[in-house]
């Protein structure tokens, strides 16, 4: 018996872990078990390709039809079963990739206390010498590669990077800034004294706080320590303190205040009976508007005038736009 080509021993192989792939992802649909399987979940198609482009003996491949057939027989997934493989393979991924090594050199080289412009002038510049260094590696362990060709390209690369820099140098020190403001200049170094005067008065109150705070906890150590032996403190050296002359100077507020409680109470009624007043007299107000409204109405229709609104003159008073209009034709 004649043996088989490789192609139907490969799409054979192909075939029976879609057939295993699709009958497994049937039976999780069905019934799902709640026991755990041990077998590994179904390979997606793109598994099954890059393993079949390994079983391919080194210069062979797949030809184009059957390639198809084997893309077509692959299990089709839904899209949320792709995010779910996705989150599944993105769930180990702590941290980014480091860098590697020639990167971290190539930082290095460039100084920190340069400038911006500078700064980004220098990495492209390392950057393109690392990348022709690596190309260069490359052409010379690849057997008949072309290097005077290479070096000509390098010398002709070197020299366009050299007019790009220097033009650039050239805008850089042509760039005109804008002229400053001798108010602003004067107003920010005010602002930059009282920034320094109130960084500097905040350390006087730390260090302030910061021994009262230390004599406070020498106290407190103080009494625990007369607790625990039985010791009679003086109260006078206890509740001693540096305010303590100037606050038993100052008069006792609360007293004040507890004595002449009688006095605000009756300022507080006669406050409310003023109030009332007002309220009635604004109120006695608009009620003799509204009278006097009403009777230059009735005035006016007996008169002979026509209906004449008032709302102007209750606004302004001193404007009197009334004409009078008779009644009968001569």
């Amino acid at each position: 018996m004649a043996e088989r080509p490789a192609t139907e021993k490969i799409a054979e192989r192909c075939q029976a872990p879609d057939e295993q792939s699709q009958g497994s992802l049937r039976s999780a649909k069905r019934s799902p078990s709640r026991s755990p399987t041990l077998e590994p979940p179904p390979k997606s198609p793109s598994t099954i390709h890059s393993d079949t482009s390994l079983l391919l003996p080194p210069g062979e491949g797949l030809p184009d039809g059957l390639l198809g057939e084997v893309r077509d027989q692959g299990p089709t997934l839904s899209p949320r079963t792709r995010r779910k493989s996705w989150r599944r393979s993105a769930r180990g991924r702590r941290s980014l990739v480091p860098l590697p090594g020639s990167a971290h050199a190539l930082c290095k080289t460039i100084s920190v206390t340069l400038s911006e412009e500078e700064r980004l002038e220098q990495l492209i510049e390392e950057s393109l010498k690392l990348a022709v260094q690596k190309l260069g590696d490359l052409l010379y362990s690849t057997p008949g590669a072309d290097l005077d060709l290479f070096q000509k390209h390098k010398e002709s690369v070197e020299l366009e990077w050299k007019c790009v820099a220097k033009e650039f140098r050239t805008t850089l020190q042509t760039r005109s800034f804008p002229e400053r403001d001798p108010e602003a200049e004067m107003a920010m170094e005010r602002i930059r004294k009282s920034i320094s005067s109130l960084q500097a008065e905040c350390a006087c109150w730390e260090a302030l706080l910061e021994k009262h705070r230390a004599k406070a906890e020498e106290l407190t150590r103080h009494v625990e320590q007369g607790r625990t032996l039985g010791l009679t403190l003086d109260p006078a050296r206890v509740g001693q303190s540096s305010q303590c002359q100037f606050i038993q100077s100052k008069p006792d507020y609360n007293s004040v205040l507890h004595r002449q409680r009688s006095v605000l109470h009756n300022m507080e009624l006669l406050m409310d009976t003023h109030c009332k007043i007002v309220r009635e007299l604004l109120s006695f107000q608009e009620e003799c508007q509204m009278a006097v409204a009403k009777r230059s109405r009735q005035l006016a229709s007996a008169a002979g005038f026509l209906d004449i609104s008032f709302s102007r003159q209750e606004i302004d008073p001193g404007h009197h736009p009334i004409f009078p209009v008779s009644s009968h034709t001569p």
